[in-house]
């Protein structure tokens, strides 16, 4: 069987992205062949992983020829070429072209939408213009957001309509959806399962000095909030001391400063511990951190790193005694 997915994808940071690159090599091991479609490539510094040159940190290790990744053109929409006004990048537009190639050339089986915006309206233009089946999957943002947007809420309900399947991770979204389209095609997704090979027990640590020491390294100096990091890494790392980690994007609804608190209140009891985070975004939210750190006495244990590959993510789990993630008044259900 031949897939192609329109999705987020590393480099792009985030838990949908992740999870995609993972079933994608969990599906390759199973000899699915699989094209991945994406604009990851074209979303902002912020939220894609930092740039490692050493290999050790560069390369996932893992060996799936059947992976096959067709990104769109970083500098396109830079191009005078396809400008238009009022100017926006035509993602929708693109992904679609690039789609209807891609399962022209290899003989895809099936065509899948992650998120209704851009990748599930332009897996319903890829799926016209080929004949090739479709479905979506949604996002909480999809339907807690979007769909609640009279101007966007007719196309996602047509493209719905005419899909051949819908992947909804939520039961009361499911049951939503069932309710107001009335259709069988609907299919719960039954959680994440990641590779064992990589998220098992005997994985290697992650050297949280010498990440450090890289990081610092080759941090370009155009990186954003490169001085943010840089201040934040230049102190020692305590490897006798526990660490707890954390990681996500930048958001004050992820706990960050809930656990900061909370290890500040327990190293003025005398318990101390590492915090690492692992964060990129809005520079304000950064500078949060560091203000709440150092009102709580912690900024000499705290150590906030750019995000890591998601290959890298097992050995940072391994790294640490305990893992928090966590959402605080988070905005969808």
């Amino acid at each position: 069987m031949k897939l192609c997915f329109i999705a987020k994808y590393p480099p792009l940071s985030g838990g949908v992205s992740g999870k995609m690159y993972w079933t994608a090599h969990l599906l390759s091991k199973a000899g699915v062949e699989v094209h991945i479609v994406t604009n990851a490539t074209d979303q902002e510094n912020p939220f894609q992983f930092f740039p490692f040159q050493k290999d050790k940190f560069k390369n996932s290790n893992v060996d799936n020829p059947n992976v096959h990744v067709h990104a769109l053109d970083k500098d396109l929409p830079y191009n005078k070429q396809i400008s238009h006004i009022p100017y926006t990048n035509p993602f929708v537009t693109r992904l679609a072209g690039v789609a209807t190639k891609v399962v022209k050339e290899h003989d895809c089986d099936i065509i899948e939408g992650g998120y209704f915006e851009p990748n599930g309206v332009a897996a319903c233009l890829a799926s016209y213009f080929t004949g090739v089946p479709y479905g979506v999957k949604n996002a909480g943002s999809d339907v807690g957001r979007l769909y609640k947007v009279d101007e966007l809420k007719l196309t996602y309900k047509n493209i719905l309509q005419k899909a051949h399947f819908l992947l909804m991770g939520n039961s009361n979204i499911s049951f939503a959806m069932r309710e107001e389209f009335g259709i069988d095609k609907l299919h719960k997704v039954h959680g994440f399962y990641p590779l064992r090979d990589y998220f098992n027990p005997n994985v290697k640590k992650l050297d949280i000095n010498e990440l450090k020491a890289t990081v610092l390294q080759e941090m370009p100096n155009d990186f954003f909030h490169e001085t943010i990091y840089r201040e934040s890494l230049s102190k020692k790392f305590d490897t006798s001391l526990p660490t707890i980690g954390i990681y996500g994007k930048a958001s004050f609804k992820k706990g960050h400063a809930q656990v900061i608190r909370a290890l500040g209140k327990l190293k003025k009891e005398g318990v101390k511990a590492n915090l690492v985070v692992l964060s990129q975004g809005r520079q304000r939210f950064l500078k949060h951190l560091l203000r709440i750190a150092k009102e709580v006495e912690m900024e000499e244990n705290m150590f906030v790193f750019p995000l890591i590959p998601v290959w890298m993510v097992p050995s940072f789990i391994k790294a640490c005694n305990a893992v928090c993630c966590l959402e605080y008044d988070f905005s969808i259900t």
